[in-house]
């Protein structure tokens, strides 16, 4: 798998945005994953939907080889495969629909703490966050 959902501070025009970019993607799409998205504050956090329609939207950003752009995302995302109890997020493979409808799979950072429910953002969309 070759490819990254990102839905927060890593979409285009956000404020890491530039890390996906410097990786010479082939391409980045519109896309959603099923999921529920968190405002954390300064970032968002995905988890896993309770029910079917729940939407988390984003970017799906495909490469032809991912594995460095990976351990910069582990990093960024406190991920350390060895450690996940202790991880600020899981990267995990997700089922990811483009906007044409056609469904991927893609690597994606799903947080790993509690959280209030209070901080759910109902449109799944971090760009939308406020409204």
């Amino acid at each position: 798998m070759a490819a990254v959902f990102v839905y927060g501070t890593l979409m285009q025009g956000e404020s890491r945005g530039r890390l996906i970019l410097a990786a010479g993607p082939l391409r980045i799409v519109p896309a959603r994953t099923p999921g529920r998205l968190l405002d954390l504050g300064d970032y968002p956090g995905l988890i896993p939907a309770r029910r079917s329609g729940q939407w988390v939207c984003g970017e799906f950003a495909e490469f032809p080889a991912v594995e460095s752009l990976l351990a910069q995302l582990d990093f960024v995302e406190e991920y350390s495969p060895g450690e996940e109890a202790r991880s600020l997020y899981l990267r995990r493979s997700v089922p990811v629909v483009l906007e044409d409808g056609l469904e991927f799979w893609a690597w994606a950072y799903l947080y790993n703490r509690a959280y209030d429910p209070r901080s759910i953002i109902r449109s799944g969309d971090w760009r939308r966050r406020r409204e």
